[in-house]
C-alpha cells in the first residue's frame, strides 16, 4: 500500500482521514500544518501527499510548490473547504500548479480511496 502523507490543520478531521486510510492499508504521516508537512516530507519518502490549502504557518500552495521543486513525480491530492479567499478559487489555482487531484470538503471516503 501507499506511503501517505497527511497535512490538514483541523485535527478532527485529520485523524479522521488517518485512521481511514490506516484502515485501508496505507502507512500515514500527520502534519498540522504546511510548515510541519514539508520538513516531514523533506525528512521521509512518500507516494502521495494529501494537503488542505487553507493552513496557519503555511499554506497548501505554497506547500504544494515546495513539495514539487523536491519531488516533481509525487501524487498531490489537494483538499478544502471550497470557495473563494479574495477573489482566489484555491482548489482551481492547485489544478494549475500540476496537482493530481482535487478535492472539496466535505467528501466520501470512497472518493479519496478512488484517487489513492
Amino acid at each position: 500500500m501507499a506511503r501517505i502523507l497527511l497535512i490538514e490543520d483541523h485535527s478532527e478531521f485529520r485523524e479522521t482521514i488517518q485512521e481511514m486510510l490506516r484502515l485501508a492499508g496505507h502507512q500515514v504521516s500527520t502534519a498540522m500544518d504546511g510548515r510541519e508537512g514539508v520538513s516531514l516530507f523533506s525528512q521521509n519518502p512518500y507516494d502521495i501527499v494529501i494537503t488542505d490549502l487553507i493552513m496557519p504557518q503555511q499554506d497548501g500552495i505554497s506547500v504544494i510548490v515546495a513539495i514539487r521543486q523536491k519531488s516533481p513525480n509525487v501524487r498531490i491530492i489537494a483538499i478544502s473547504g471550497g470557495g473563494t479567499i479574495n477573489g482566489v478559487d484555491y482548489l482551481k489555482l492547485t489544478e494549475d500548479l500540476g496537482v493530481d487531484a482535487t478535492l472539496e470538503k466535505p467528501f466520501r471516503a470512497k472518493q479519496l480511496l478512488d484517487l489513492i
